[in-house]
């Protein structure tokens, strides 16, 4: 028989976890088997959805013989070209990638057409929201797409991401007239920093034909901090995190500003063990050999000047900001809930987890600027 996945419009990432334990558990017994995926249309209900949907349905593609995925409630693709569609949607990407045919719901079911949808990221230079939306999402697909065009102009790619990513967070946050493009902000910038080191890693070590790579930087506006924690059903750390933020700090509302980041690669643990310095660790126990990647830099590039200031300096930026940190990869969920906690560093969530395709980094950032920008005019 084959294995069903459903992931409704409703589902927070806890319901999305406790679903992929059981897709993983059943794609795990003897013969390989088919899976019919039901992704719901609307992902609005819960913070980083659509990133876990996607981890969800990749991880479930590779382990089935094959898979159909169907857009749940969804009639026609009349809409192809919305972003805010199924179409272009994280796990419908990733879907497309891996070669599973996607239908609409309705009978007569329609079959989304990939060339349609690779020719609209194709013309959009592989940015996705660029005109007045709430996101900008850059899509890599691979092999056909592997750079976007968007981050491949200028001559030099650092300083081409660096301007790209200044400017969306300016254009997503609520109220960002006082600082301009290149304003300077040491903890910022190490956040640039970060961003364009793990987007350039996914670039590097997690290419692979069928895949697809993904950069969103978002805003959630929300009327006070209630409402938000609506949005974080079930997800203790991130809950608590929301809950130590003012009610308001964003000019009467409260908004957060996401960046995300996810590959569907090897991970950031097996690809590192697969690599000539990772066979001295394949004995040693994985979240150990783990945390010190993390926290120790254990595989920098310490001779090459461009290899960024690696990722404790980057969390010691967040928490300076006060930003939330997600990870997941293989069987690991780790985070840091900004200043709540005592110092930057990645806790491991206690799992235990199922093991999951790729690496996925989000970040939320309590979008200020609204307030400071309305204090400086007062005065």
């Amino acid at each position: 028989m084959p294995v069903e996945l459903r992931i409704s419009k409703t589902d927070g990432i806890a319901p999305i976890e406790q679903k992929l334990a059981k897709l993983t558990s059943d794609l795990s017994q003897p013969g390989r088997r088919s899976l019919f995926a039901y992704i719901a249309s609307d992902r609005r209900a819960t913070f980083f959805k659509d990133i876990w949907t996607s981890i969800a349905l990749a991880t479930g593609i590779d382990r089935s013989r094959d898979t159909e995925v169907i857009a749940w409630g969804l009639q026609d693709w009349a809409g192809l070209a919305d972003i805010d569609g199924f179409a272009l949607s994280h796990p419908s990407l990733v879907a497309m990638q891996r070669g599973v045919q996607i239908f609409t719901d309705r009978n007569p079911r329609q079959r989304l057409d990939a060339t349609a949808v690779r020719r609209c990221i194709s013309m959009s230079g592989g940015l996705l929201g660029s005109e007045g939306a709430r996101y900008r999402t850059v899509v890599e697909l691979d092999p056909e797409l592997p750079r976007a065009a968007v981050l491949s102009g200028g001559l030099k790619a650092r300083d081409t991401f660096f301007d790209f990513v200044r400017d969306a967070l300016q254009d997503v946050q609520i109220s960002s007239q006082a600082s301009g493009r290149r304003a300077v902000n040491p903890a910022k910038n190490a956040i640039l920093e970060w961003l364009f080191e793990l987007h350039t890693n996914g670039y590097e070590h997690a290419r692979r034909d069928e895949s697809a790579r993904l950069l969103r930087i978002q805003k959630h506006p929300y009327p006070n901090r209630s409402k938000a924690l609506e949005h974080a059903q079930q997800l203790a750390e991130l809950s608590e995190y929301i809950e130590s933020q003012d009610e308001r700090p964003s000019n009467r509302m409260f908004n957060l500003v996401e960046a995300s980041v996810s590959d569907f690669g090897p991970g950031i643990l097996d690809g590192f063990l697969s690599t000539y310095m990772g066979e001295a660790y394949c004995n040693k126990p994985r979240h150990e050999v783990l945390n010190r990647l993390l926290h120790d830099q254990l595989s920098c590039k310490s001779s090459d000047p461009n290899a960024g200031l690696g990722i404790g300096q980057a969390l010691q930026a967040a928490r300076s900001l006060d930003a939330f940190v997600s990870l997941r990869t293989g069987e690991f969920s780790l985070y840091m809930r900004g200043q709540l906690d005592d110092s930057p560093i990645l806790k491991f969530r206690e799992g235990p987890f199922p093991s999951v395709v790729g690496t996925h980094w989000q970040l939320l950032l309590p979008d200020k600027t609204a307030r400071n920008d309305t204090r400086e005019r007062r005065a």
